[in-house]
Parts: C-alpha cells; sequence; structure tokens
C-alpha cells in the first residue's frame, strides 16, 4: 500500500463533519477498492477537500472515489512519505488532537532526483509554537507536496509555513470508524 493524496474543489462550501458523514456512508466501496482513509482535511474557505489515503494506487482511490459520484474536477496522486520529528506510519492516527495540511510546492531538500524512498525520516521540524510537522507527501514527479502537521490551529501552521493563500491551507482530522 502507498500513501495516495486526493483532492477535489466544491462549488458550495463543504464543511469537515459533512466530509467524515459521507465517508462513512461510503465506506463500503472504499473497502470494495482496498482504499484505507487516514485525513481528511477541508480547506479554510470550505471549497477544497484534500484527504490522505492507503491504497494499491492512486486509480484504486479514483474508482472509489468516482463509483460513488464524486465530481469531475477530482486528482489523485501517488506520494512519498517523510516523516519527521520519530513519527512513522506505525504511528497513526499520530496524535489526538488536531491536524492541519498545508498544499504546497515540495520542499528543497525533496526536489534532488535522489528522493530517499518513501518511509524514510527527513529531518526534525518543529517551531515551538504548539505546531509540529508530522510528515511531508510528496509526488512522486515531485511536482506537488503536502504537509501533515499537529498543531493547535491553522494560524501556528501559518507561523511556520509563511503566507498560506486559503485555498492551500486545511482544517484537518484523523480517520475514525
Amino acid at each position: 500500500m502507498v500513501p495516495v493524496i486526493f483532492e477535489t474543489e466544491q462549488a458550495i462550501p463543504l464543511r469537515i463533519e459533512d466530509l467524515l458523514s459521507q465517508e462513512k456512508e461510503d465506506r463500503w466501496c472504499l473497502d470494495l477498492y482496498e482504499c484505507t482513509p487516514l485525513v481528511h482535511g477541508v480547506s479554510a474557505s470550505g471549497l477544497r477537500a484534500l484527504c490522505l489515503y492507503e491504497a494499491p494506487d492512486a486509480e484504486a482511490v479514483r474508482r472509489a472515489v468516482r463509483h460513488l459520484g464524486a465530481p469531475d474536477n477530482l486528482r489523485a496522486w501517488t506520494a512519498a512519505s517523510f516523516y519527521r520529528d520519530g513519527f512513522t506510519r506505525r504511528d497513526w492516527p499520530w496524535t489526538d488532537g488536531p491536524l492541519a495540511i498545508s498544499r504546497h510546492e515540495p520542499p528543497a531538500e525533496f526536489q534532488s532526483p535522489d528522493v530517499r524512498p518513501a518511509g524514510t525520516e527527513a529531518e526534525p521540524l518543529s517551531p515551538g509554537n504548539g505546531a509540529i510537522v508530522i510528515a511531508d507527501f510528496v509526488s512522486l514527479d515531485r511536482t506537488r507536496a503536502i504537509r501533515l502537521y499537529a498543531a493547535p490551529d491553522l494560524e501556528a501552521v501559518r507561523q511556520i509555513s509563511g503566507p498560506l493563500s486559503r485555498h492551500d491551507l486545511f482544517a484537518a482530522v484523523p480517520h475514525s470508524d
């Protein structure tokens, strides 16, 4: 299984509660395609959703979400994962507090053709404002990335990420059954 990022844009603002409710109702389909939801996020504007799954590949997530009548503008991409500060995939759900996600260009350390294989540790990155970087997920073609944080609020993420549009910053929660 590999990390797969699913992104979509909405015409009407979406709340995280709506996303979780829909995912719970449609869990059978995700199971059918072997897609395990890990984290769900909604942008500050409510017009974008971004979710992290483990799946055989990005196509499995696309098929599952399309089967459920997802919008045509969905994107799913496979990522390499780079955990920080001692976090590992086995530690999931990583925290019992709030999460945040930022979508951005891949950090310079991951733009080299010698990107480390998935699951390797990156340098720690915890600025001391309550936000802790859990992991970076970088597309295999190294053109996009998301960063997952344990953070008390989105402002703590903005302090360490610099200016991010409301479109690229997501309040997130870990999946729970």
